[in-house]
């Protein structure tokens, strides 16, 4: 097994197949470690707007759930509005998508090893030393909220989110029927958050995300509360619950400086999730094919070219400060879309 790598990237999620892929297409030896045994999953609503197929083209129809129009929103007072997209997105089975993401890093020439837990990363001077076995000049950190590689820079994220979700099974019919082409976000659920209802194939995940403390002591209660009003908004008796994830999602958008000497950070591990709507697998990639870009063209500098090719991404706490505060603030917001139009 070749253990000198120019590139090592630490997590096989969006973001870092992502980079594996381009960087690898460059013509650098690029190795992947994942720690979990692949294909794997990962807790998420699985949508993806539109705008994903400019960075990575046609998705397969074998790793999409459902298509979707746009989104169906629901105020406090239950006013109901609907945002469409001016072409379908996707939502995506994770633990398939991923895997394909995976499956294209290798074809571009990634060695991709699994169940391989990080569990010291040593740095010093030109040189990133990975488990005492892998060495490269240059780390990129994909390695999710909980990052690995951040906390090994001393970096810190102060503000998550906590998102709970349950997969419920439901027949495609009842769900055209109930929910349609749609992903629901339903406003006045909890104070700093929503709740969503994302539509699958024979089944739906249905959860609730907030940065609120007092969500946060009681997640699990929140979400049996809006299952319930779910249930009676749309006139459903009964549901399975199959599976319950919960999982952070950083709040406040990225880090000042994700690159920090040659160590970049992509994807959630440096915050790059839209703060109002907790979308993530966009940014993911974008951010790491941002950052492979940079060291591409590289002349030297890779903290400085990484760090102005990713502040390329904006993304702020402004509108989810003024739109999330509380259930007036919510109500305020889609009332302000609807006579827009």
């Amino acid at each position: 097994m070749t253990k000198n790598f120019d590139i090592i990237i630490i997590g096989a999620g969006p973001a870092g197949s992502a980079a594996a892929e381009k960087l690898s297409k460059a013509g650098f030896k690029t190795l992947l470690l994942e720690k979990q045994k692949l294909p794997r999953d990962k807790p998420c609503a699985g949508i993806i707007p539109p705008r994903i197929y400019r960075l990575l083209g046609e998705i397969p129809d074998d790793v999409i759930e459902r298509k979707f129009n746009g989104y169906h929103l629901f105020s406090p007072s239950g006013i109901e509005l609907y945002s469409r997209f001016r072409e379908e997105g996707v939502i995506v089975d994770r633990k398939k998508f991923d895997f394909w993401l995976v499956e294209r890093a290798i074809g571009a020439g990634a060695e991709v090893i699994d169940n391989s837990r990080v569990e010291v990363i040593d740095i010093i001077k030109n040189e990133i030393k990975i488990n005492n076995k892998f060495y490269s000049k240059i780390l990129i950190g994909a390695d999710g909220a909980n990052s690995f590689v951040r906390k090994r820079l001393g970096r810190e994220y102060k503000n998550f989110a906590i998102g709970v979700q349950y997969t419920i099974d439901l027949p495609d019919d009842v769900t055209c029927e109930k929910i349609g082409g749609w992903f629901e976000v339903h406003y006045g659920i909890v104070d700093f958050g929503y709740g969503w209802v994302s539509p699958q194939g024979g089944k739906i995940k249905i959860g609730v995300g907030s940065i609120s403390n007092e969500f946060k002591k009681n997640s699990k209660q929140y979400l049996d509360k809006f299952v319930e009003y779910f249930k009676k908004k749309k006139e459903i008796k009964n549901l399975r619950v199959i599976d319950f994830q919960s999982h952070l999602i950083p709040a406040d958008g990225p880090m000042g400086k994700p690159c920090e000497g040659s160590v970049v950070l992509a994807g959630d591990a440096a915050g790059f999730v839209n703060p109002l709507t907790g979308e993530g697998i966009y940014y993911a990639v974008r951010s790491a094919q941002l950052a492979a870009d940079a060291i591409v063209k590289c002349g030297g500098d890779i903290e400085k070219e990484c760090n102005a090719e990713l502040g390329k991404i904006k993304l702020n706490t402004k509108l989810r400060d003024e739109v999330l505060l509380n259930a007036g603030a919510m109500e305020d917001y889609v009332r302000r879309l609807e006579k827009l139009g």
